[in-house]
């Protein structure tokens, strides 16, 4: 009598669906501290104490409009914004435990709107990247409540808005015609034909990105790729180090 054989046990998840989380969750809660230092020079440079940073703040969402493009299972991006916000705290987040929070609630609602719109394309990606990018300013409203008037929390809301959709939105969707045309992962859950359409192959033919897109998309990532090697290089000091206090000039006892 032949043994029968038993079928592997199938997980919502697969291992490349918790590898890929884990992989840009990682990238991008190591980036977000960069990005967080960007916004601290935008509201110095503007002589504000907050919301110029609004204008990167598309870029902290970037990272769940991947995991949703390249998993498309509802609760990815949920993950990925909870494992983001625990690197990005531990990674030195100037908003220390409150990240995770707001990190959380981000993937969520990328994972919410992507359910509401059923639609894996540009439009739904821009619709949630700005949401969820917005979403920062109320959350930390709630925590720390700034009383800042009303009007400048919408201005600041309206600009993440934007940057969420350009930035997020926009920008993801660019990176993953991209990497899905190039073909090193598949799609999760994916017939040929969604699969095809993801990277704008229609039956048997191939067409490339626009050359401008990828012109741009390519000059981005290089600029926010030589920006935060900088950063960690020479800005960046691990939490771990601790508060030191530098005396310099010309003093009696050193």
């Amino acid at each position: 009598m032949a043994e029968e054989r038993t079928k592997p046990k199938k997980y919502y998840l697969s291992n490349r669906d918790l590898l890929i989380i884990a992989v840009l969750s990682g990238i991008g809660g190591a980036m977000s501290t960069y990005i967080g230092y960007l916004g601290n020079l935008l509201n110095r440079i503007f002589g504000i104490p907050f919301g110029a940073g609004q204008f990167v703040s598309g870029l902290h969402v970037f990272w769940f409009i991947l995991v949703a493009g390249l998993i498309r299972r509802p609760g990815a991006p949920t993950a990925a914004g909870l494992l983001k916000g625990i690197i990005e705290m531990l990674t030195g987040s100037t908003h220390g435990v409150a990240i995770i929070l707001v990190s959380l609630i981000q993937g969520l609602l990328v994972d919410v709107v992507l359910l509401i719109t059923r639609r894996y394309n540009l439009v739904s990606y821009m619709l949630a990247g700005g949401i969820s990018a917005a979403s920062n300013v109320f959350i930390f409203q709630l925590l720390y409540f700034s009383s800042a008037p009303a009007t400048y929390i919408f201005l600041i809301s309206v600009l993440a808005f934007i940057s969420g959709l350009l930035l997020a939105g926009s920008f993801g969707y660019s990176v993953l015609e991209i990497v899905l045309q190039a073909r090193p992962v598949r799609i999760s859950g994916a017939s040929g034909g969604v699969a095809a359409a993801a990277v704008g192959v229609s039956g048997g033919g191939k067409t490339s990105v626009p050359g401008f897109r990828l012109a741009v998309t390519v000059l981005l990532v290089m600029v926010f790729a030589v920006g935060a090697v900088y950063y960690f290089a020479a800005v960046f000091e691990p939490p771990w180090v601790g508060p030191r206090c530098l005396v310099e000039g010309a003093v009696e006892k050193p």
